[in-house]
């Protein structure tokens, strides 16, 4: 888990008892930075909030209004919308004004970044739920929000059998993702599949099912379906998706294309390449894989579903590749909104991960950019608080395993120099 410095903020719930409870329907989630996670219907990246029905019974939402002024005189009012038990609800705060109950929703205003008052108020400009008198700064594409507790069940895990195959031309296009392809003439192995060539391999050991003869020269792209069981009670709670993966991957269920990590874009072509090589340890960490929401309706049945990914190489001859994907089914069962939290993983009409992710003001750069004569010695300046700094000198942007800034670096050849806080 990241250690970054935590931004301590104090939420309010003013309780209001005209009409509606005050745990009646939260505000569980925002993003006031939206660069890349959700688009609206326009294929904008509007800001977005978040709803969440945290009762037993349906709730209709009209009277409500949410609003970023703290008289709440200033207010975007709902249409007749019902949310039901446990439903969630995204309404984009985009200055769009859109209120169609059949569409999807907009506000009158934006969120700010800096922060700014946040609520859910009722007639008369009463309370509801308070977010926040002033939430805090927010980050690009970080979420704030409410963790949750859930139950959780697993429908695929690893030691799951895959089919896979290494396609050499486009003939199946994306019929094998389909949930009725036929397969009976592809490979099957356990997961994790992948292979590892290099002299001093180092995700060999995970490796169940190891392609390395098939694929390795051959095609940047490894086709793999999984398929999972799904009860009909299933039906009705929520996707969570986490991906152990080199390089890229994208992935389908049923035929329907719902994520894309480290991908080329646009096209689903049969030697589809990663953008960049994923570090081994990257690799050997669950990623959460964001699904497309919301997902179509009707997407899952009871029985037989299918996962397919394509899984990535940066290049054809490329040593190492690796997949093992886990789906759980999550069901909220409380809400926890006495400590609010950055979530590095947005989850917008899901379950909130329970994550602790503070945000820490920036490092800066005691010494100029420039061009210098012979050897320069890059000198940082930490923010306040208990910190790291790591560094890279590739242009690559630092992670919690780069090198770890310990004082002055010297540097005697042109480099871009990136720092970030942990």
């Amino acid at each position: 888990m990241r250690t970054w410095v935590v931004v301590f903020a104090v939420v309010l719930l003013v309780v209001s008892h005209f009409r509606y409870r005050a745990r009646a329907v939260v505000i569980s989630e925002f993003m006031a930075a939206n660069a890349s996670t959700l688009a609206d219907e326009d294929g904008e990246f509007s800001d977005w909030i978040e709803l969440y029905n945290d009762e037993s019974e349906a709730i209709d939402l009209s009277g409500l209004a949410l609003s970023d002024d703290p008289r709440g005189e200033l207010r975007w009012d709902f249409p007749k919308v019902v949310l039901e038990p446990g439903e969630f609800l995204i309404v984009f705060a985009s200055g769009k004004d859109r209120r169609d109950p059949g569409s999807q929703l907009h506000t009158n205003f934006r969120l700010s970044k800096n922060g700014e008052y946040l609520g859910l108020v009722g007639p008369a400009g009463l309370t509801v739920s308070r977010y926040f008198p002033i939430y805090p700064i927010q980050q690009p594409d970080f979420s704030h929000g409410f963790p949750m507790q859930v139950r959780s069940k697993t429908v695929l895990a690893a030691g799951d059998t895959a089919s896979y195959f290494v396609p050499v031309n486009n003939r199946l296009g994306t019929s094998w993702t389909g949930l009725d392809f036929d397969d009976a003439d592809w490979s099957r192995g356990p997961a994790p599949i992948g292979f590892d060539s290099r002299e001093e391999p180092a995700l060999r050991d995970l490796i169940r099912t190891d392609v390395g003869e098939i694929m390795e020269g051959v095609n940047s792209s490894l086709f793999l379906r999984f398929p999972f069981t799904l009860e009909g009670t299933d039906l009705a709670k929520h996707l969570r998706l986490r991906v152990m993966y080199n390089d890229g991957i994208t992935v389908s269920i049923n035929g329907v294309e719902l994520a894309r990590e480290n991908a080329q874009t646009p096209g689903r072509r049969y030697n589809l390449r990663a953008f960049l090589s994923r570090s081994d340890s990257e690799s050997r960490s669950f990623k959460p894989v964001p699904l497309a929401f919301p997902l179509p309706p009707d997407l899952l049945v009871a029985g037989r579903n299918v996962l397919a990914i394509q899984v990535l190489n940066t290049h054809r001859d490329d040593q190492t590749l690796l997949c093992l994907p886990e789906i759980d089914l999550v069901e909220v069962e409380s809400i926890r909104t006495e400590a609010s939290r950055y979530f590095e993983t947005p989850t917008p009409g899901r379950p909130n991960m329970d994550e602790r992710v503070g945000i820490s003001r920036a490092p800066a750069f005691l010494t100029a950019a420039g061009i210098y004569a012979g050897k320069v010695v890059v000198e940082l300046s930490a923010p306040q608080g208990d910190v790291d700094l790591r560094y890279t000198t590739n242009s690559v942007t630092p992670t919690a395993n780069s090198t770890l800034y310990e004082g002055p670096v010297g540097v005697d050849t042109t480099v871009t120099f990136k720092t970030r806080a942990f």
